[in-house]
């Protein structure tokens, strides 16, 4: 009965035994339970926050992009307003050269015209007084069947210096043909003969062409007035004896 009693008892103190080991495995197991749920919860919040953090970051990234597409789309605006506006600036300045140009054109048309106004007016009176001047003197030869010595004189004074200015007009240099053929004639005209080969742009004979229609227009001059009796004209020598004798005999 007493050994009964001690099985039972070392039962017992084995059944406690167990029981504490088996409760305090189980309080671990609960307690691993218990951190292995609270790491899960903490790498859920984790996970949240950085879902979170991931959202903000794609909106913020979403964010700038629309930003730098509509500070693209302003910049491209602003770009085709400031080609609009070079392009109508260049297109008006364009206008405005082919204005001038046009402008320029019709002031330099209109120069040229009243340049060949001036000559034709110039050509006309010279065409005038030649008309004039022959004229005069077929009627006068009408008059008188023999022409006097300084009539002879006279005419060939005025030919002869009519044919040197018309020579010296047209080998002459220079011309401009915004001037008419006064002012070329008192400004630009020069006569320029015979190259000199030792120096650079030089000549033998450079005269301005003026003092030579000058000189043609004094020898002309001249002519006239002794055509129509003002001034004498040179006379010939007077034949020497001995022919004036031969003559007689003859």
């Amino acid at each position: 009965m007493k050994k009964l009693a001690q099985i039972v008892f070392i039962a017992m103190v084995a059944c406690i035994s167990t029981s504490a080991v088996a409760q305090k495995s189980i309080q671990d197991v609960l307690r691993d339970m218990e951190s292995s749920n609270r790491a899960m919860q903490l790498e859920m919040e984790l996970s949240r926050l950085r879902m979170q953090q991931s959202e903000a970051e794609t909106a913020r990234r979403y964010s700038e992009i629309e930003r730098l597409r509509m500070l693209n789309e302003s910049q491209e605006a602003a770009n085709r307003a400031r080609e609009a506006v070079e392009r109508a600036a260049a297109e008006q300045a364009e206008a405005a050269k082919k204005a001038e140009k046009a402008a320029e054109e019709l002031r330099q048309e209109i120069a040229l015209a009243a340049v060949r106004t001036k000559n034709n007016i110039y050509l006309g009176c010279l065409l005038l007084f030649t008309g004039g001047f022959v004229a005069y003197v077929i009627r006068k030869s009408k008059k008188e069947k023999v022409m006097q010595e300084s009539e002879k004189f006279g005419v060939v004074m005025i030919v002869v210096s009519a044919l040197v200015m018309l020579l010296a007009v047209m080998i002459s240099d220079n011309w401009i043909y915004q001037f008419d053929f006064l002012n070329n004639l008192m400004s630009t005209l020069q006569i320029r003969l015979f190259a000199d080969e030792d120096k650079y742009n030089a000549y033998h004979i450079d005269v301005p062409t003026k003092y030579v229609v000058l000189a043609c227009i004094c020898v002309a001059a001249y002519g006239f007035m002794a055509y129509v009796g003002i001034a004498p004209a040179p006379k010939k020598k007077a034949p020497k004896p001995e022919n004036v004798d031969t003559e007689k005999s003859s």
